[in-house]
């Protein structure tokens, strides 16, 4: 079943439907707690809903990725959502601009070329070093952000996905760490001049196991001694948590905070999967921002 995390009508549509439940009597349940917080387990056990019947159904999860272009997602509509290293070896509008600056980037020998100048990015990651100039930080955000950070992040929910701090919907990220690194802010500075370029907001659905197990706090220790059945159940019960709480916060009218998605790294979402491509007023209108 599709599970839509990314509204509140998905949300209580979602949970009930998985869980063989009326909407009237999930609401009835949530506002009867009153002031008190609605826990999974509790919620599950007062339904009498055993952990094998969370395994019944397979699911895929509804989120909202943000991206900015100025081909108006045509090289997503045609090769889907993809992860950073296959954007930057794919003609799209990311590969395209760098190279209006002689940049390239090849992922396989571990090197940038800017301009007749190579750097070597093959050094290994063990944090951000802040302390020995920008253009260190540079390399180590770079680095981070191409090999350990490089997948398709978004949103199951939030009150408005445009407020994120990464500033996503003005220009790539990485177009701020490769700035830093080769010292000219201009490579992420164009991008966000040209008017072109606009923010999209994307819908899409993935199988609850292309999600790295991050995304519902299952740790690397719990992953490697727990059996898989009881790492699914896992996973099943952060998602109805979450639209516990969605749904519990909004019915007090109170402020829902961001619930992240990150898809496993080599993981992408073919075109067919993309429900709907809004541009920024189409999102604000659509979606229940909270602005």
């Amino acid at each position: 079943m599709i599970y839509d995390l990314t509204t509140f009508e998905g949300n209580l549509k979602s949970v009930s439907s998985y869980l063989s439940l009326s909407e009237e009597t999930v609401v009835g349940y949530i506002t009867n707690k009153g002031y008190e917080e609605v826990e999974v387990d509790s919620f599950l056990s007062d339904f009498k809903i055993e952990d094998s019947q969370l395994l019944n159904e397979d699911l895929w999860l509804t989120s909202l990725h943000v991206t900015n272009n100025n081909d108006k997602c045509k090289s997503i509509e045609k090769y889907g959502l993809v992860n950073l290293q296959e954007t930057l070896t794919l003609d799209t509008p990311l590969s395209e601009y760098l190279k209006r600056y002689d940049i390239s980037v090849n992922i396989e020998k571990k090197r940038i070329y800017n301009q007749g100048e190579i750097i070597d990015i093959s050094k290994k990651y063990d944090g951000i070093e802040r302390h020995e100039g920008r253009r260190r930080e540079g390399l180590d955000r770079t680095v981070r952000k191409l090999f350990h950070d490089f997948q398709v992040n978004g949103f199951f929910y939030s009150e408005n996905v445009l407020n994120y701090g990464g500033g996503v919907h003005h220009r790539p990220e990485f177009l701020g760490d490769l700035a830093m690194l080769l010292g000219n802010r201009d490579i992420e500075y164009d991008w966000y001049r040209d008017v072109e370029r606009i923010p999209y907001i994307l819908k899409f659905n993935a199988p609850i196991s292309q999600f790295a197990n991050d995304t519902f706090d299952v740790s690397d220790e719990q992953y490697n001694y727990l059996e898989k059945t009881d790492i699914e159940v896992m996973k099943r019960k952060k998602v109805i948590q979450k639209s516990l709480y969605y749904l519990k916060n909004k019915l007090d009218k109170g402020y829902i905070s961001d619930f992240y998605s990150y898809l496993k790294f080599h993981a992408s979402v073919p075109p067919s999967n993309i429900i709907c491509i809004y541009t920024q007023d189409e999102y604000n209108k659509e979606c229940e921002v909270y602005k």
